[in-house]
């Protein structure tokens, strides 16, 4: 599982007490690459939040989309009364352009 660094982990906790799993952890982690190589290694399986797909391109591994979707809102904010550097203006746009949806954006993976 990710540890209690990502915001990601407690809503994850509170969508598995809601539905009566049962889990054991068995490492805790804060990197979806270390998550991805464990699952990969057959250590067990993760609940991850959509922006860690897509998956990566040369691994065996399948992401599926858990019903009922938990959901959570991440915002972006700027001072008014200040320019960008360019930069920052370019990642600005960049976000301010995005789908504001995982299936928007095509990265719903299913089990092949």
């Amino acid at each position: 599982m990710l540890d209690y660094t990502s915001g990601s982990r407690p809503i994850i906790d509170a969508m598995i007490q809601e539905h009566g799993v049962e889990e054991q952890v068995v490492q805790e982690l804060g990197h979806s690459a270390t998550v991805f190589g464990l699952v990969e290694a057959d250590v067990g399986v993760s609940g991850l939040p959509w922006l860690f797909l897509p998956l990566p391109a040369d691994s065996s591994l399948v992401a599926l989309t858990l019903e009922p979707r938990a959901e959570r809102t991440v915002e972006i904010v700027r001072r008014r009364d200040r320019s960008l550097s360019s930069a920052a203006e370019s990642v600005w746009s960049l976000i301010s352009a995005l789908p504001s949806r995982a299936e928007e954006l095509g990265w719903r993976e299913r089990a092949r």
